[in-house]
């Protein structure tokens, strides 16, 4: 069950980081393109 939820956890943030890394890199292909 422990493992269960840490496997989750991870899952989760690393959900969370790319999110965040695929729209800073879309901001920065905005931004330089204009």
């Amino acid at each position: 069950m422990l493992q269960n939820k840490r496997w989750f956890k991870v899952v989760v943030y690393i959900m969370l980081i790319t999110m965040v890394l695929s729209s800073v890199l879309f901001t920065a292909g905005l931004f330089f393109n204009s």
